[in-house]
């Protein structure tokens, strides 16, 4: 009777142990779980593209995402050498230019935080001669931007191909 009655309590143990592990694991799993939907509830998806209208041209930045997109890089190239700012990259692709800061718009992009559903023109040049020829050139250009959401995940766009890579990136020469 006393090796039943062990028995019976070694397999009570057993089974205790078990079910432990087994609410350990749920647990894991569960913590996953969450885990993946505050991602996705913080979760930048930033974009930038070009638009033309009656007015002149605009690159605009546009966070499609459902958090900030918090910018930490950003890299512009010429033929893929990076330049410094926008006059930099105005008087490369348009030597001699007359056109001044009074006829550009320019918003900052390194280092700002779309919020989520955000558009941002980051530079609006209305049409003009030069514009045009600046326009012209414009398949020269690439634009890389890393961003990051609130709880550190980063990413980059790429403007040239239109991707978005998972992962950061460093910029040459931050364009300021």
């Amino acid at each position: 009777m006393a090796n039943q009655k062990l028995s019976f309590q070694t397999i009570g143990t057993l089974l205790a142990l078990v079910i432990s592990v087994v609410a350990m694991l749920t647990s894991i799993y569960e913590v996953n779980i969450m885990n993946s939907q505050q991602r996705a509830m913080v979760w930048p998806h930033l974009k930038v593209y070009q638009s033309y209208n009656s007015e002149g041209f605009r690159i605009i930045g546009s966070n499609f995402g459902t958090g900030p997109a918090i910018v930490k890089s950003v890299e512009v190239t010429i033929d893929g050498e990076p330049v410094k700012d926008i006059n930099d990259m105005l008087d490369e692709l348009y030597p001699g230019r007359t056109m001044g800061y009074d006829q550009i718009g320019v918003n900052d992009l390194n280092g700002s935080v779309f919020k989520p559903e955000e558009d941002r023109d980051l530079l609006f040049l209305p049409w003009n001669e030069e514009t045009h020829a600046i326009v012209d050139q414009l398949y020269k250009v690439n634009l890389v931007v890393c961003y990051e959401s609130v709880l550190g995940d980063s990413w980059h766009f790429n403007l040239q191909n239109g991707d978005t890579v998972e992962g950061a990136f460093k910029a040459r020469l931050e364009f300021e």
